[in-house]
């Protein structure tokens, strides 16, 4: 009796041994269970928020534009509104471990003064995988600002020159929401068509998406910049609160973060690629955690036909391994190469399913 309670206690601990192992697996590979080829973009995102003293006046479509907004009452501010369709956009499934950064521009009685109106840039967050979370949150702390100008060119080169070029993280997109062309003092005005040139001249991989919000009659610089350079500047009028949504997906599809399908068929579409892609990822997992328990084993028969006997817990393992292993010589080389070949077999498979992108049509 003492001898099958002993032999049960060391086969609960070579089960836990060889569970141990498959979830140090699971958990090595734990993106492969979420991951869809839409989930992660390899290419850095910094969204550039437009807080100069138009966006903290009244949604046109409830007021003046001359008229004060109060947060959470009517007339909403545009940036309340900006954050708040900002921050729908990014709960999507496919930014959750995207490289994401936000940068808050315009506000000068914060983080500038008089004298440097044109240079008021807070960076945020910076572009690194999976901090959606501090995004969403930095979001929350942007406030209604009524006095400002619009340094958009100022904060693209920012963007380029502190961001994009220090760090390595070229190619790189950006969103720009604003509800205004740059409006800048001449001597401090960096054209916007100089400054896209500038970075095809220079071979700088980057897209610019430009959203505005009620921008009618002060968007000639954005309208310029899609016409002459299509290949880096996209544009995207809104005039509505649902346009402006609309837009910001668009931006989106644009730049690849989000799939490439109609409006009218996306929910479908993604329900389509994240159950095929959830399937493969969940096979891929599986693969790794049995190849993980197999490669245990194989290591457990080796020890127990290498080692010599011990006293003791490590002794009975061995001894317990030792009864499970075939006397003939032969058949314990075949049940070992078996093993090997099978746990190669499937690391390789499980390598394999890793690298096979889910396109939309589950493909």
């Amino acid at each position: 009796m003492h001898k099958r309670v002993r032999n049960a206690i060391y086969w609960v601990a070579s089960i836990a041994i060889g569970l141990f192992l498959i979830f140090v697996s699971a958990d090595k590979h734990k993106l492969t269970f979420a991951q869809t080829s839409l989930d992660d973009a390899s290419e850095p995102l910094v969204i550039l928020v437009d807080n100069s003293g138009s966006m903290g006046w009244g949604d046109a479509k409830y007021s003046s534009q001359n008229q004060k907004c109060l947060p959470g009452k009517t007339p909403r501010c545009k940036i309340d509104i900006a954050k708040d369709k900002i921050r729908k956009l990014l709960t999507k499934e496919n930014f959750k471990s995207s490289k994401i950064g936000l940068i808050e521009f315009g506000n000068w009685r914060e983080y500038a003064d008089h004298q440097s109106r044109c240079t008021a840039v807070k960076p945020l967050v910076q572009p690194t995988i999976g901090n959606r979370d501090k995004v969403l949150k930095a979001l929350e702390e942007i406030k209604a600002n009524h006095d400002g100008v619009t340094p958009i060119s100022w904060v693209l080169s920012y963007v380029f020159n502190d961001i994009f070029k220090p760090y390595n993280l070229l190619p790189g997109n950006i969103i720009l929401v604003t509800d205004n062309e740059p409006t800048c003092k001449e001597e401090h005005k960096f054209y916007l068509n100089d400054i896209i040139a500038s970075f095809k001249q220079q071979g700088v991989e980057i897209k610019l998406a430009i959203i505005t919000y009620q921008a009618e009659g002060k968007d000639k610089d954005f309208k310029d910049c899609a016409e002459k350079f299509p290949d880096i500047c996209k544009y995207w009028p809104a005039k509505t609160i649902e346009e402006f949504y609309n837009s910001l997906e668009q931006s989106a599809h644009s730049l690849g973060y989000l799939p490439e399908v109609s409006m009218n068929k996306q929910n479908k579409t993604d329900k389509l690629v994240d159950s095929r892609c959830t399937f493969r990822s969940i096979l891929t997992g599986a693969l790794y955690a049995i190849s993980a328990l197999f490669i245990s084993l194989l290591i457990a028969i080796v020890i127990a036909v290498v080692l010599p006997s011990f006293p003791g817990w490590l002794g009975g393992i061995i001894i317990t391994i030792k009864q499970l292993i075939p006397s003939n010589p032969i058949h314990l080389k075949l049940l070992i190469a078996a093993i090997g070949a099978l746990a190669a077999i499937l690391g390789g498979l499980g390598s394999g399913l890793t690298a096979i992108p889910c396109s939309v049509d589950g493909s």
